[in-house]
C-alpha cells in the first residue's frame, strides 16, 4: 500500500513497484540456503505475473527453476557459438508505400527447438548481463547490413534496435556502446534505439544520461509501446523522443 504513492525525492517524483516472494519453513524448506532460494523463485514468478504483487512458493516452482537453470545453460552456449540472427523487419511509410528502414529483431536459432522469437529469451538474456555482448553484437552485424543498403544507393535506410533500459542504466555498457558508435562502426544518424515503456518506468532516471548522450551523437529514441505503462505522459515530458510506437492493444 505504501507503493502505491509515489515518492518526492528532491524536484523528482518516483513511482516505484515492489514484487514479494514469500516461503516459510518447515514447509517449503528447513535451512536458510534453500528457503531463499524458494522466496527468490517466488519473487520472480511475482514479476512474471506482471509485477507489484506477491506470490507464495509452490512445489511445482522446482521445475520452473530447472527450467529456468537449463535456459541460462543453454543462453551461454548460445553466445558461444553465435546461434542468433537478425531479422529485418521493413518499415513503409503509409501515404506512397515506400521502404524508410529496417527494425532489426533478433531470432535464437536454437538446435533441438528451432527458432525462436525473443519472448522466449530476452529476459533472461537481460537478466545474466548476457543481452550486452548479443546487442554489440548485433550492431556489428546491422552496420555490415548498412554498408549493404548504403552500396546499393539507399543510404537514407534507418535500422532500429530494441534495448532494455537495464542495459543504459550499465556504464560499462553505455560507454562500449557510444564508442561503438563515435568510431562510426555504425551511422550514428541512421540508427534508432526503441525502448519499451515498462523498462522505463522501471529505470529511467539512470538511463536518462545515455540517451541524451545517443542523443547528441544523431541517434534517434522511440519509446515503444506507448500508453501500457502507467507514467506515460510523464515520460514524454521528461524525454524529446523521436519516434512514439504507440501500444497494438489502441491500435486494435
Amino acid at each position: 500500500q505504501v507503493f502505491n504513492s509515489p515518492f518526492r525525492i528532491k524536484n523528482n517524483t518516483l513511482r516505484v513497484s515492489t514484487s514479494i516472494g514469500i516461503a516459510m519453513s518447515p514447509v517449503d524448506a528447513e535451512n536458510v540456503s534453500d528457503l531463499l532460494k524458494a522466496a527468490d523463485t517466488a519473487m520472480y514468478e511475482a514479476k512474471s505475473q506482471g509485477r507489484n504483487r506477491y506470490w507464495f512458493f509452490t512445489e511445482n516452482m522446482t521445475q520452473l527453476v530447472k527450467e529456468k537453470l537449463a535456459l541460462e545453460n543453454e543462453l551461454h552456449q548460445a553466445v558461444l557459438e553465435k546461434q542468433f540472427e537478425i531479422y529485418y523487419q521493413p518499415v513503409v511509410r503509409i501515404d506512397d508505400q515506400h521502404l524508410v528502414g529496417f527494425e532489426c529483431l533478433l531470432r535464437w536459432n536454437h538446435p533441438e527447438r528451432g527458432v525462436l522469437a525473443p519472448v522466449h529469451f530476452i529476459e533472461m538474456l537481460d537478466e545474466t548481463g548476457l543481452i550486452k555482448s548479443v546487442t554489440l553484437w548485433l550492431l556489428d552485424e546491422i552496420s555490415k547490413m548498412y554498408r549493404h543498403f548504403a552500396g546499393l544507393g539507399a543510404a537514407e535506410m534507418r535500422l532500429a534496435i530494441n534495448l532494455t533500459a537495464r542495459m543504459l542504466q550499465d556504464d560499462q555498457f553505455s560507454s562500449q556502446l557510444l564508442r561503438h558508435l563515435m568510431d562510426k562502426k555504425s551511422d550514428p544518424e541512421k540508427l534508432v534505439v526503441e525502448l519499451t515503456e515498462d523498462a522505463l518506468a522501471d529505470y529511467f532516471e539512470d538511463a536518462n544520461e545515455t540517451l541524451q548522450a545517443l542523443r547528441t551523437l544523431g541517434v534517434q529514441v522511440a519509446i515503444d509501446d506507448f500508453g501500457t505503462g502507467e507514467s506515460s505522459l510523464d515520460h514524454l515530458r521528461s524525454f524529446n523522443f523521436d519516434q512514439v510506437k504507440i501500444g497494438k492493444s489502441f491500435v486494435q
